[in-house]
């Protein structure tokens, strides 16, 4: 299965994506006092940045998936990615505190909401309920924002096309 496929809600009347939640991924737990807005800022920049690169915008497709506490951020990236893509990330997280582990996860067990598309150079926001508190970041960027279902508990009202 692709890592995204286009489909539609019809319950927000939006574009929307099916992310294969299905597969595995790479998760950074961050230690940190930072709120996970400004985490979650600076993701988005070096995303955005990232797109703006020559050489790396058409090379990658990746999604971001995230959760936050209040003293601690986690950040999973599906599988397959780039190094310097993953190193990117893990300089991000490790720049609002300790980085307290890594590790392989299957996305479909771990407890993260879908946060970001990257799709060559594209950046996405997921407008999805463990994502609403980050939405103004995003809209500040002027992201696009898409409606999300994972593969592995597909919403009903998300078509796809």
């Amino acid at each position: 299965m692709a890592l995204f496929s286009s489909a539609y809600d019809t319950s927000r009347n939006c574009d929307a994506y099916l992310v294969d939640s299905e597969r595995a991924g790479r998760a950074i737990t961050v230690l940190t006092e930072a709120p996970g807005v400004s985490v979650v800022e600076e993701l988005i920049d070096r995303a955005v940045l990232m797109g703006r690169n020559v050489h790396l915008a058409g090379e990658e497709t990746f999604a971001l998936f995230a959760s936050a506490t209040a003293e601690r951020f986690t950040l999973a990236v599906t599988d397959p990615v780039a190094l310097g893509t993953y190193s990117m990330l893990r300089d991000a997280l490790g720049s609002f505190g300790a980085i307290e582990d890594e590790a392989e996860v299957r996305l479909d067990e771990a407890d993260l909401a879908p946060l970001l598309a990257y799709e060559n150079g594209r950046v996405s926001f997921f407008d999805w309920a463990g994502t609403r508190d980050w939405r103004d970041v995003a809209g500040r960027r002027g992201l696009r924002m898409l409606s999300c279902t994972p593969s592995h508990d597909p919403d009903p009202d998300v078509e796809v096309r």
